[in-house]
């Protein structure tokens, strides 16, 4: 019986470890599956906003952060100047040197343009802050990134897996080209 109770005790520890170290809105990282959700046709996502406070203060100090990348050196655009929205850019992802944008946009959604519209060698590793998006009663588990395709007009969920940290308030995810990203659930 005492065997019994001690194996208990053991699986209900390690299902209460996976448990908070996976899902715990505590965890600083957290993996979402990175499968898009469907959307009828004709759906779009719903997007998220700036916060009020934020909205005033990118009227003041736009977001914009610009570079010059070169096709044997790993590079980061943005950061500070971009409110903590950035690109990780590894050596070989572009075959010339690239002049690399980033710009928070002061529209009527949160949305953060990477630029040049390109097609990369390699992923790069774009980081959404989510620390001045209205997100009302969400968790930002519940944040989902998507793109805006300018083929179809229409705003699309990321395809990758993404990777949120609580602690830095960002969504990290990883793609093949730039274009208007944005948040939404």
């Amino acid at each position: 019986m005492k065997r019994l109770i001690s194996s208990l005790g053991v699986i209900i520890i390690v299902v209460s470890l996976a448990f908070f170290l996976t899902s715990c809105a505590d965890n600083p990282v957290g993996l979402s599956s990175g499968k898009p959700s469907v959307l009828n046709k004709g759906e779009q996502p719903k997007l998220l906003k700036w916060n009020d406070a934020f909205k005033q203060e990118l009227l003041a100090k736009k977001g914009f952060d610009g570079k010059w990348v070169f096709p044997d050196k790993d590079a980061v655009v943005g950061g500070k100047k971009t409110y903590n929205n950035s690109v990780y850019i590894p050596a070989g992802a572009v075959s010339e040197r690239t002049y690399v944008t980033v710009e928070v946009l002061d529209r009527e959604y949160a949305v953060v343009e990477f630029n040049p519209s390109m097609t990369f060698n390699t992923s790069v590793t774009i980081t959404l802050s989510y620390a001045e998006v209205d997100l009302g009663n969400l968790s930002p588990y519940d944040l989902k990134p998507v793109w805006y395709n300018p083929e179809t007009g229409a705003w699309e969920y990321v395809d990758s897996p993404v990777t949120v940290d609580t602690k830095k308030q960002t969504l990290s995810f990883q793609t093949n080209h730039f274009s208007r990203y944005a948040w939404s659930w």
